[in-house]
């Protein structure tokens, strides 16, 4: 139970925040930045702006997947 129990947590805090947040949080960091300077002229909303590192935090924090390694733990 100590194993599992920090990514399902972190999990269930992530999910809360992509779906109570903001959907923006979910995928990449850098096709999102992108997107933002190309269609918006550079502005990210400040919800995004707070949650996007926050969520990342938690990810990291937890255990869950992260970076090009992904759930692997190794590039393909």
């Amino acid at each position: 139970m100590l194993v599992i129990g920090p990514p399902v947590v972190g999990g269930l805090a992530i999910g809360a925040m992509a779906r109570y947040g903001s959907e923006k949080i979910r995928g990449h960091g850098m096709p999102e930045a992108v997107e933002a300077i190309l269609t918006g002229g550079g502005r990210v909303a400040p919800r995004e702006a707070v949650l996007k590192p926050v969520s990342a935090a938690i990810s990291i924090g937890t255990g869950g997947p992260f970076g090009t390694e992904g759930p692997r733990g190794r590039s393909s």
